[in-house]
């Protein structure tokens, strides 16, 4: 079922709150994996396959989180209306976390296998790619490239969508 969403204060509320869950579930996660580890150590050693395989799932999940969001984006351009480029908006922002957050449980696991803490730090990382993602009211008008009368629902978050 499809949310129907009345302005841009409900559409955005919801958005920031995928947004907290996706980054409190990884977060959590990391926590738990931490403190549930024994007699871990820190080796950054490239001649490890399973480092060098942790740092290609990094790069990977940057550079395609970067590329296929951007790909989306492009896309919403041809849309009409404002509430069909946020869907859209929706759609690419939620793929390019999951890309993110896929990269870092993926390393995540290696911690739990290995017990090396260079995979928490890679997880950090993406981590902190995904913090550096929120979904700001500025970010969104950026991304959309809206007109002027689109970009008013979002000076004015509380006016009704129109059809």
């Amino acid at each position: 079922m499809r949310q129907k969403f009345t302005n841009f204060k409900q559409y955005h509320r919801v958005l920031q709150l995928v947004y907290m869950i996706l980054l409190q579930g990884l977060l959590l996660f990391m926590f738990l994996v931490y403190f549930q580890s024994k007699d871990t150590f820190f080796k950054l050693d490239l001649i490890d396959s399973n480092i060098v395989i942790g740092i290609i799932v990094v790069l990977a999940a940057l550079v395609i989180s970067f590329f296929l969001y951007r790909f989306l984006l492009i896309k919403i351009s041809d849309s009409k209306g404002l509430k069909n480029k946020l869907e859209k908006y929706t759609t690419a922002f939620i793929v390019k976390m999951a890309i993110l957050e896929g990269g870092a449980f993926f390393n995540l696991v290696m911690f739990l296998n290995t017990a090396n803490k260079s995979f928490l730090i890679f997880s950090a990382l993406l981590l902190l790619a995904m913090m550096m993602s929120f979904p700001g009211v500025d970010k969104i008008e950026k991304a959309l490239g809206l007109s002027k009368q689109e970009r008013l629902y979002l000076q004015n978050p509380d006016k009704e969508f129109s059809e």
